[in-house]
């Protein structure tokens, strides 16, 4: 992730007061990470940084483990439909690759 992605993605930031409360990497289509500070979990970060990048984009895909329930009914919950399932070869985890598309745009 963070030799792969991060250093080619266009990097957004929730911060309130010089605090970061999240951020959202995207590289090109692609959701490389998202991440909000657990403290600030449940609070809208995530869907504003979701927002942000489908205003963006026309359409936004990634993958996410399955197991992470919570994170696959949240994208779910913002229109991403499951395309395909497949295994993480480094952690060999059980993902599901997900996309959202805006045809509006």
């Amino acid at each position: 992730m963070i030799k792969k992605y991060l250093p080619n993605s266009e990097v957004y930031v929730a911060e309130e007061t010089n605090n970061i409360l999240g951020f959202i990497a995207l590289s090109e289509n692609y959701i490389a990470s998202i991440f909000v500070d657990i403290e600030q979990q449940g609070k809208g970060i995530g869907t504003l940084l979701l927002n942000y990048a489908k205003n963006l984009r026309t359409e936004l895909k990634l993958n996410v483990y399955q197991k992470n329930e919570k994170s696959v009914n949240f994208y779910k919950s913002k229109d991403f439909i499951s395309l395909s399932e497949s295994t993480d070869q480094p952690t060999l985890e059980k993902e599901y690759f997900m996309q959202w598309n805006n045809s509006k745009k």
